[in-house]
């Protein structure tokens, strides 16, 4: 995965987020002091499928890659999108055709094709019960 979007894998696998919540997500959403992150549905002006926003639960693990990509990447205004489009003209989240073609490509070439960026999604269910309290929605 190219390094600009190498967090996603985690925050798919490990936190459970969909490819539209990851590159959805903003500066203002990460709270590391309380290690979890607000993800913002559709209603809430986010990019995600559903509607209502939720909180998730961060692993010290990904609370250290989020720090890290923040401070790579420059990324320090609260509506600042931490995931990009470099070719957009306004602030547009990297279209997630994008991601999971890079994600396809880094798996076929680790000997994994056809091993699908969403379902990384489905890995985390036994993390999150055994390391994480349950993620709770927003109402």
């Amino acid at each position: 995965m190219p390094e600009a979007t190498r967090l996603t894998v985690l925050l798919s696998g490990v936190c459970g987020l969909r490819p539209g919540e990851a590159l959805g997500l903003r500066c203002g959403d990460v709270n590391l002091d309380a290690s979890a992150a607000t993800v913002r549905g559709n209603d809430d002006g986010g990019w995600g499928k559903v509607a209502d926003s939720r909180q998730v639960a961060l692993s010290p693990q990904v609370a250290d890659a989020i720090k890290a990509h923040l401070e790579q990447f420059a990324v320090v205004d609260e509506g600042a999108l931490l995931f990009p489009d470099p070719d957009a003209a306004q602030p547009m989240p990297l279209p997630t055709t994008v991601l999971v073609e890079q994600f396809r490509l880094a798996t076929r070439l680790a000997g994994l094709p056809g091993t699908s960026f969403h379902r990384l999604r489905h890995t985390n269910r036994p993390l999150r019960s055994r390391h994480h309290p349950a993620s709770q929605r927003e109402g």
